[in-house]
């Protein structure tokens, strides 16, 4: 859980995401960050709606900067929450014949904030 005396701002609506099986990942490596409109103190909550692993996954590395990548293998009902606006996090070529779907969305702690709360979290206005 996410929990802040001062309050919690989320992106809505999440992102919903379909990966239908292909030669070519849907999302490159990278971190939140090296994208305008991303804060630092953005949470990430990746929500897959169908059994995900190996190919089918979301790959994260342990902590900031370390390249350890591993496949998060999830089934329906569960979540991953990881800061991925600071470690990087990618998806390789679905090479199964399921495809994936999942959403993901990001909340920023309002007492991470300094000033006023933003307008949309990410690029998501």
């Amino acid at each position: 859980t996410v929990s802040d005396e001062q309050g919690i701002y989320y992106q809505r609506p999440p992102t919903l995401r379909i990966a239908m099986p292909a030669h070519a990942a849907t999302i490159g490596v990278h971190r939140d960050a090296d994208y305008h409109g991303h804060h630092s103190a953005e949470i990430n909550f990746w929500v897959p709606l169908v059994a995900v692993a190996d190919s089918t996954a979301l790959w994260l590395e342990s902590g900031p900067g370390r390249g350890d990548f591993r496949p998060i293998a999830l089934q329906p009902g569960e979540i991953v929450r990881f800061n991925g606006s600071l470690c990087h996090h990618h998806t390789v070529p679905n090479v199964t014949d399921t495809t994936r779907v999942s959403f993901d969305l990001r909340a920023i702690p309002a007492s991470a904030l300094d000033g006023p709360p933003p307008e949309y979290i990410g690029e998501y206005g």
